[in-house]
């Protein structure tokens, strides 16, 4: 019995005091408990800190509103590209952005957008300012008002023409100048930073508005774009859009090597809104409307439209389809391309050397002069030309032909089908023959057929 008290006073000195896991879990909800004030008082540090922003950013915004009001020409007060900046206090406080948002108001309550015709007039300015600071909780700080003008800027008996101009992006364009024919009665304005322009109490009509400035193309490549359509009914506000941007430059070379090229070629440009051709005087660059990829030709391309038009669309690669022949499959090379950016003609975009064909021609006998050259479209006979019958192309080479026996001369020209006329005169009638004709050195795809005719194809075997 003795022996059994000793052992459980042994068990019970052995389990007094705080145990390992005791201490663990006490330290545990100590650390929660720390953690939870920290964050209550964190959070209502910030929370007062917000507050007290928000109500700077309030002030702000109210004055921003009175500088609003007091403006004396509301066509001027327009949204913000780049939001006004204010620290408060000066020197040490936060950094508030202040953004304003300005839209006229048609009198049915819908916004103006200068991009689209409306059946209303314009009333009022709306405006809307937006007060933001880093680290903010929640939305910007927001105020709102209506400003109407001095005088009205509609008459009922009259209309309003909407000129809009917008980049390749879809960005305002400001700055454009903006005429309108006849004399609508009052004088346009340039865009303003929203791209708008504002022509207003004209008289009911037909328009002839026209956009420019310098460096600036549509995207048929032309400087001063017209919209011919601008209807003006009474009561109403008609848009006249323009998509307006800066030029970029694209450069390009002709064959080299002992190759003639033409003097009088045009060069063509395929891209998403249709074809452009330059002048005809072999020209080496171009300002083009940019953001669009444009496919590049020698030669004047001119698409197919319909059975009555079948345009001339020899001159590009793309338009031979493929063929095998022999076991072997022949396909045209891409055409050359490229994209130039708004504004880059000081570094234009180098899209290499021109692909041609070349043809020798030679005199086989002693002429009264040097003879000269014209080059023009005729019926394709080689499979798979697409031809270019419909608008078919002349095309001169300053450089003559030798008038003494057997002089002789590699030409390049546009792929496609051709004869070549000459004479001593500048304007050549003679039809060449096939035996003046003759394929040169290292060249591919040329056919020479009866009457003269000869045709230049793009299409080379595939590996």
């Amino acid at each position: 019995m003795s022996a059994l008290l000793a052992r459980l006073r042994s068990i019970r000195t052995s389990e007094s005091g705080v145990s390992l896991i005791e201490v663990i879990v006490a330290m545990m909800i100590f650390a929660i408990i720390s953690v939870g004030v920290a964050y209550s008082l964190l959070s209502a540090f910030t929370i007062t800190g917000d507050s007290r922003s928000r109500a700077v950013a309030s002030n702000l915004a109210a004055q921003e509103i009175d500088l609003d009001r007091s403006s004396g020409d509301l066509f001027s007060l327009n949204s913000t590209d780049t939001d006004k900046q204010v620290r408060v206090p000066a020197g040490t406080g936060l950094v508030y952005s202040i953004k304003r948002i300005a839209s006229w108001v048609y009198a049915s309550g819908a916004d103006v957008n200068c991009n689209a015709s409306a059946a209303s007039s314009m009333l009022y300015k709306r405006i809307r300012v937006e007060v933001s600071w880093p680290n903010m909780i929640g939305q910007p700080v927001t105020s709102d008002t209506v400003i109407a003008p001095s005088t009205k800027v509609s008459i009922d008996t009259l209309g309003t023409i909407l000129v809009s101009t917008r980049s390749a992006a879809g960005t305002p364009v400001a700055g454009v100048g903006v005429a309108v024919s006849p004399n609508p009665g009052s004088v346009p304005t340039a865009t303003d930073s929203m791209g708008c322009s504002y022509v207003l109490k004209v008289p009911t009509g037909t328009y002839t508005v026209t956009a420019s400035l310098p460096g600036y193309v549509d995207p048929l490549q032309n400087p001063t774009p017209s919209s011919t359509t601008v209807k003006v009914e009474a009561g109403k506000s008609t848009s006249a859009s323009f998509t307006y941007d800066k030029a970029g430059t694209m450069k390009w070379s002709w064959p080299t090597g002992g190759v003639i090229v033409p003097s009088t070629a045009s060069v063509s440009f395929l891209g998403t809104y249709g074809v452009w051709s330059t002048a005809a005087s072999s020209p080496t660059t171009a300002t083009l409307f940019p953001s669009t990829e444009y496919d590049v030709v020698a030669g004047t391309y001119v698409p197919y439209t319909d059975s009555t038009n079948s345009g001339c669309r020899s001159p590009n690669p793309g338009d031979w389809p493929q063929y095998t022949s022999a076991g072997k499959t022949y396909a045209a090379p891409a055409p050359p391309s490229g994209t130039v950016a708004p504004g880059a003609t000081a570094t234009p975009l180098d899209i290499g050397k021109l692909p041609m064909g070349t043809i020798t021609v030679t005199n086989p006998s002693n002429q009264t002069g040097k003879l000269t050259i014209r080059a023009v479209s005729t019926a394709p006979f080689v499979s798979g030309d697409p031809g270019c019958t419909a608008k078919p192309q002349a095309i001169d080479f300053s450089t003559q032909l030798g008038a003494s026996a057997n002089s002789k001369m590699t030409i390049a020209l546009p792929y496609g089908a051709w004869t070549l006329k000459y004479g001593t005169s500048t304007n050549p009638t003679t039809v060449a023959p096939s035996s003046w004709l003759s394929v040169p050195t290292g060249a591919t795809g040329v056919t020479i057929g009866s009457g003269g005719a000869f045709t230049l194809d793009p299409r080379v075997v595939q590996p």
